[in-house]
């Protein structure tokens, strides 16, 4: 019999994506403090991005980690529950 893992609670479950998408504004501001020389406004706009993806970055972490801390405690410690069997009548939410 084929089964499927709908939900599994582990280290790639994490919601990366929302923690380090801002990292990629931080390296971009970096880049435009580090290499924006000529011009003033790059480096002061590589300021700016920098900063407010830092605290984007730092917003995202505080609010992901602790549930997510929490979820995993639940599932190790053992207070979870396991649910197998064959889904019948199943109809997804509509788009």
């Amino acid at each position: 019999m084929q089964y499927t893992t709908v939900f599994e609670i582990g280290f790639k479950t994490f919601p990366w994506s929302g923690v380090l998408h801002p990292v990629l504004f931080i390296l971009v501001g970096m880049f435009l403090l580090r290499f924006g020389k000529s011009k003033q406004i790059y480096q002061a706009a590589g300021i700016i991005v920098a900063i407010l993806a830092t605290i984007i970055c730092l917003l995202a972490a505080v609010s992901l980690v602790p549930n997510f801390i929490e979820l995993r405690r639940g599932f190790r410690s053992g207070n979870s529950s396991i649910v197998e069997g064959v889904v019948e009548d199943f109809h997804p939410a509509p788009p």
